[in-house]
């Protein structure tokens, strides 16, 4: 009797053409919702958007900018073509280097009028103007995007004493400073003419033994994060101005946090200046937890000394102020 013949399994040509249609149906999904989001936002074609896949993953060493004698806030205009360098050193002043770590420019204050300078934080407003809180002029020079000075805000009330040190705009463009002059210390929101709009800052039977306010941030609820380095946290203040439980905010064990920032995924960044390493904590959670945290103590890439400010671009390269390294690291997911 005669074998039945069997032969192997072939996919059917049709199939083969729905698989491979199906293919070609999500890459081009795909490159239509890249090309989507880089004309909406403005942004060059480099990276795909961040996702939810890589909020717990922390980013990588790329490369670090020099020409700083000592870093101390960061910043960064949206598309990071442009870094804005606070120089703690003897010459007190902004350097301002592109994307590839070459200066451009320097923001220098008058000679007179204020004293020598002696920067710290940094921000850009939406106009791309520059607002730089320096405490050796004990104002916060504002810039033009070109470098050129246009005057200052100084002490904005009948106190008199003002000594920014933090600076941070919120979503609508509000202006905010962290102020070490006052009693408690304070942070203080502006309004358009620059007059107090709203203080933030602790009870007076909460105020701990040591206070030293420095780097400030706001969420998108309005919350405003302030470091608070000597107390070794992070204060957080509701929209109202009302110190934040623990309950709510959850705890901050940090060594010396000093710069602070939050990037579109609603993370917030903390440099621990003692320890050489930035924490990174998820804002969307109640309490708040910690995500990861990146960097060691060292001189070495990947390691930092003294780190101070940080600062976050729409493409989620990361900018640290390495201090007593003298560069700033720069970091990408």
């Amino acid at each position: 009797m005669q074998a039945e013949r069997t032969s192997p399994t072939v996919a059917p040509k049709r199939l083969r053409r729905v698989i491979v249609l199906a293919l070609l149906l999500t890459f081009a999904a795909g490159a239509v919702y890249v090309l989507a989001y880089n004309i909406g936002t403005g942004q060059r074609f480099t990276r795909l958007p961040w996702t939810s896949i890589a909020r717990n993953i922390p980013p990588v060493y790329s490369y670090s900018i020099f020409g700083v004698e000592a870093p101390a806030g960061v910043a960064v205009t949206p598309d990071g073509s442009l870094i804005y360098v606070a120089d703690h050193g003897q010459q007190g002043q902004v350097r301002v280097f592109d994307r590839s770590g070459d200066l451009q420019f320097s923001l220098v204050p008058p000679i007179t009028g204020g004293g020598s300078g002696k920067p710290m934080y940094i921000a850009v407003g939406a106009d791309s103007q520059v607002f730089v809180a320096d405490i050796g002029r004990r104002e916060i020079s504002v810039y033009s995007p070109h470098g050129e000075y246009l005057g200052a805000i100084k002490a904005p009330d009948a106190e008199g004493a003002f000594s920014p040190i933090g600076v941070t705009f919120d979503l609508e463009g509000n202006l905010y400073a962290s102020d070490r002059a006052s009693t408690p210390l304070r942070v203080v929101s502006f309004n358009p003419d620059f007059t107090i709009r709203s203080t933030y800052q602790r009870p007076a039977n909460d105020v701990p033994g040591a206070q030293a306010l420095g780097g400030v941030a706001v969420d998108g609820s309005g919350r405003v994060f302030a470091s608070n380095g000597l107390a070794f946290t992070i204060d957080v203040f509701n929209a109202d101005g009302q110190l934040m439980p623990s309950s709510e905010v959850g705890s901050f064990k940090l060594g010396l946090p000093h710069g602070v920032a939050i990037d579109r995924m609603n993370r917030l960044y903390v440099v621990d200046s003692i320890n050489g390493e930035v924490h990174v904590y998820d804002l969307n959670t109640t309490p708040i937890r910690e995500l990861f945290k990146f960097g060691r103590a060292g001189n070495d890439d990947e390691s930092f000394s003294f780190p101070v400010g940080v600062a976050v671009d729409a493409t989620g390269r990361v900018y640290i102020g390495d201090q007593a390294n003298g560069r700033v690291q720069v970091w990408s997911y």
